[in-house]
């Protein structure tokens, strides 16, 4: 039976389809067409989001600290009106996006230093602006800084893939010392990119001078440190950033009196030639066997240059674990100082190198 529709009807017809096409999802890529209004997503940083902080106090303690991003939740709003630009990958469109500074809460964090613990809080100081890619956009960052003057370069001439997102996140961070007292207060404002991002000391004063992440991390942050683009539809994407600092001041209201901590400090100079000293060789054999001979030259020629590229080169063998790095530190420090542990100095000014990575999860959204 064939079936007659006015032209009015009709046209109506193709109205209903295309606006229930329209809306057929929250925010889409992949050849969806984003809805006209602005969307606000609800982001939770799961587990598997480690940092790295490398630092080096004007007392002369140079110490590694790690921590986790693991439960900082924030709203982030994206526009639902793509806008282009050139780039020198060429034309390039995207979606602004902006993370509500009074949405963001990190959890209050807890180090322990020794004897010592000490309480760190994040407040994000404004609202953050960036831009998601849905194509065309080259997110990598680039920086070296003397640790006061950061330049980052933005890019690297290759177009990065769809759902790239690069905002620039200003957070006030403040240390409070075992007293409960401050003891440091510092402003970051770093690039949050899904793409590659790298720093490095250079033309500075500062004892991290030649120092870089992630290549001086041990492993303890991927090499290179790459996030993963963000998938609004699946509510998925990884953030990763670095940023340096140089002469950062010390309250010394809040100093505490000077922490003792094994394996804190990642200066190999401090314990001489490990292949030669009996005594160390005795501990890096302990945790990796016969494949000390082979590794012999490499670790060699590492010691000569710093502990962490040693550990690097250990771990991306798959001789040690990161547990087993560990451990080993701490037993090299025992034999290195007679079993005493490393003193860690505070006061004066620490100078700082950082780097993070944010594993997101979208746990809902609204218009």
């Amino acid at each position: 039976m064939k079936i007659e529709v006015s032209s009015a009807k009709r046209v109506l017809f193709l109205l209903l389809i295309a606006a229930l096409m329209a809306g057929s999802g929250i925010f889409g890529f992949s050849g969806q067409s984003a809805a006209a209004a602005t969307t606000k997503y609800n982001v939770q940083i799961q587990s598997g989001s480690p940092s790295l902080a490398l630092i080096l106090t004007s007392k002369g303690s140079s110490l590694s600290q790690q921590g986790t991003g693991e439960g900082i939740t924030f709203q982030m709003v994206v526009d639902g009106k793509a806008k282009t630009e050139k780039l020198k990958t060429g034309p390039a469109t995207y979606y602004p996006v902006t993370i509500l500074a009074k949405s963001f809460k990190v959890p209050t964090t807890y180090y322990t230093l020794g004897n010592n613990k000490f309480k760190v809080t994040e407040v994000m100081t404004a609202d953050a602006k960036g831009k998601l890619y849905t194509s065309g956009g080259d997110v990598d960052v680039s920086t070296t800084t003397d640790g006061q003057h950061p330049s980052a370069k933005i890019g690297d001439g290759v177009a990065d893939p769809e759902g790239s997102l690069i905002i620039p996140i200003s957070l006030a961070i403040t240390t409070y010392g075992p007293n409960g007292k401050t003891l440091m207060k510092m402003t970051s404002l770093s690039n949050f990119t899904t793409g590659r991002s790298k720093i490095a000391f250079k033309k500075s004063k500062s004892g991290l001078e030649g120092k870089a992440l992630p290549d001086d991390s041990a492993g303890i942050l991927s090499n290179p440190l790459a996030g993963t683009p963000l998938d609004l539809n699946a509510g998925t994407g990884a953030l990763v950033s670095t940023a340096g600092f140089a002469k950062v001041k010390l309250d010394p209201k809040g100093v505490p009196a000077a922490s003792t901590c094994a394996g804190c400090v990642t200066d190999a100079s401090l314990l001489g030639d490990v292949l030669s000293n009996p005594t160390y060789k005795a501990i890096f054999v302990k945790y990796t066997g016969d494949l000390l001979t082979q590794y012999a030259a490499v670790l060699e020629s590492h010691m000569k240059d710093s502990m962490a590229a040693t550990l690097d080169n250990l771990k991306g063998g798959n001789i040690l674990t990161q547990d087993g790095i560990n451990s080993m530190m701490a037993e090299l420090w025992d034999a290195s100082s007679g079993g005493a542990p490393q003193p860690v100095k505070f006061g004066g000014t620490l100078d700082l190198l950082g780097g993070q990575i944010w594993v997101m999860q979208i746990t809902g959204a609204s218009k």
